[in-house]
């Protein structure tokens, strides 16, 4: 099944290649971009908490 998915990924990546590069770029970047403000605030919070005791 996963093979299947994979080779009509390839496929529809291929003949959508543009587009998809794009849009796959975009959503990792506000992906990550979302990811590691979520971090940053777990991070700092946690430090925080450490910091006081």
């Amino acid at each position: 099944l996963w093979a299947h998915f994979e080779a009509n990924s390839v496929a529809f990546g291929q003949s959508h290649s543009g587009t998809l590069k794009v849009c796959m770029q975009a959503f990792w970047k506000e992906f990550w971009a979302h990811v590691g403000a979520y971090f940053e605030v777990c991070l700092q919070s946690f430090v925080g908490e450490h910091a006081a005791i």
